[in-house]
């Protein structure tokens, strides 16, 4: 429903005013809704108690009704119906404005006008989500059915063939002990989650002493309603302030953190929501402008490598290891990754990392097993290589409409990034230090995937120029599929968006 609110200035009704009245009308009435205009029009007629025969045409043509029939301004033999209340003639009495009523004030020389819209109560906007109960799993009876599945006694021999094998048994055994689960939850401006249970239940007994009061109108039933208000209200404060506490507790000594937590605790980005059609709308430009941008860029580097004449370089003694195979992962070493990690899932794990973590002594020798068949077969599990991008604007104040202005960010799967720490161990040792040139190969390898607020296209450019200069004591080949492993923080293949 839309409401509009009209002032007039005393005076003789003229054209101009009518003509504008009648634009307003129209434009109300294009939008096909509910209305209801009211206000001081200061429109009286040439008698008293009536209108100016020119709104009241106006009122005529558009189907609209004036519901205030009682003066509201002045004594009853001289006084005028100057406020009004109008909505459109062809809807039932009393369906949107009914009860009208018009009193006396102290404040003003206007009568208050008062009426009831029957408007009915907007439904609020809520969103489908899946989840799995995962705070009453057994760990113990959960690595016990991990131990059990195929993921111990299967002999694929493929990288991408146990990758989903991993994922299918872990389904399996997650849907045992705690089955995907389908609630909805309101589309709120605030997260309304930091109350504890104490505020929820005072919230609860407030609502139904409420409908008690309304029911029996009670003079008992009203204090102790009060009563409830109030010790509600202390309750929720109280929650409320626990909440931001914590939070900051659990950050503090990390600026950034701290920073990041404040703005989300002062709700200062509100939650944008999307409908089904407006997000398939927009994951189609932004996955179309970034298919595009790469194919730009590697248009643009075939062409410069083209036109650029190959430096030829003095050969130089490499007396480091010669890397023509990768060292075999041992679950010790998997085991210390896993307990080193954040807490923290990603959109795309089939396990959450606080379970994965919990069962690390289950889950290592799987994961070593994984990163060993992708090494000897030389081949990334194609299941991890894909990622949930996330564009996000490149700094404040940029035209959102544009997806040039955004810089798109891919969460890949906790096991993707183990085993591409996995691989990065094992590259470190081959890359030289001590030779000139490539001094600051081992600073961009500390700039890749892995570290916050760091690019790899550092890491990519100078494992190039480390190409270009000591590839004669280098199996490139074993190198470049090595490389394949580390894949940038900040881009993404075309098929993840």
């Amino acid at each position: 429903m839309v409401a509009v609110c009209v002032y007039r200035p005393p005076g003789t009704v003229t054209s101009t005013f009518t003509d504008l009245l009648s634009d307003l009308l129209d434009r109300i009435l294009q939008l096909d809704i509910q209305f209801v205009v009211f206000g001081d029009f200061n429109v009286p007629g040439a008698t008293a108690g009536q209108l100016d025969r020119h709104v009241t045409d106006v009122f005529a043509v558009y189907g609209l009704r004036q519901h205030v029939s009682v003066l509201t301004r002045g004594d009853p033999a001289s006084g005028n119906i100057l406020d009004l209340v109008v909505s459109l003639d062809d809807q039932p009495s009393g369906q949107l404005v009914s009860d009208v009523a018009v009193q006396s004030v102290c404040f003003s020389d206007h009568r208050l006008v008062t009426c009831r819209l029957s408007v009915p109560p907007v439904p609020p906007v809520t969103t489908t989500y899946s989840y799995r109960p995962l705070r009453k799993i057994d760990i113990v009876a959960f690595g016990r059915d991990i131990l059990r599945s195929r993921l111990y006694d299967s002999t694929v021999a493929d990288a991408d063939e146990y990758a989903e094998l991993f994922d299918s048994e872990v389904k399996c055994v997650l849907d045992i002990h705690a089955p995907l689960r389908t609630g909805r939850r309101r589309c709120g401006q605030h997260d309304i989650r930091q109350l504890f249970d104490e505020a929820w239940q005072a919230k609860q007994l407030r609502h139904r002493l409420e409908r008690r009061y309304r029911r029996t109108g009670l003079e008992s039933d009203r204090r102790t309603y009060l009563s409830a208000c109030s010790a509600a209200r202390d309750s929720i404060t109280k929650s409320r302030a626990d909440h931001i506490k914590s939070k900051l507790n659990d950050v503090a000594g990390d600026i950034g953190t701290t920073w990041r937590t404040a703005q989300s605790l002062l709700h200062n980005n509100h939650k944008v929501v999307y409908s089904d059609a407006e997000c398939a709308s927009l994951v189609s430009t932004f996955c179309q402008f970034f298919v595009d941008k790469v194919n730009r860029i590697r248009d643009n580097t075939a062409a410069a490598l083209q036109s650029t004449v190959r430096c030829v370089f003095t050969d130089r003694p490499y007396l480091d290891p010669k890397l023509s195979s990768f060292q075999m992962v041992a679950d010790e070493e998997v085991r210390r990754l896993l307990s080193a990690m954040l807490s923290k899932s990603l959109p795309l794990d089939v396990l959450p990392c606080l379970l994965l973590k919990s069962c690390s002594d289950v889950f290592a020798p799987v994961i070593a097993r994984l990163a060993n068949l992708s090494m000897q077969t030389g081949k990334f599990p194609a299941s991890h290589k894909r990622a949930q991008v996330l564009p996000l604007l490149k700094k404040a104040g940029l035209d959102s409409s544009s997806p040039e202005n955004y810089r798109p960010i891919s969460n890949l799967p906790t096991v993707s990034k183990v085993l591409e720490r996995l691989v990065l161990t094992r590259l470190r040792p081959h890359l030289p230090a001590r030779v000139s040139e490539l001094q600051r190969v081992p600073v961009c390898l500390q700039e890749g995937a892995f570290h916050r607020n760091c690019s790899a296209g550092g890491s990519r450019w100078c494992l190039y120029g480390c190409r270009q200069q000591a590839g004669h004591c280098l199996d490139w080949p074993r190198l470049v599929g090595g490389v394949r492993y580390s894949r940038p923080r900040d881009t993404a293949p075309a098929a993840a968006v």
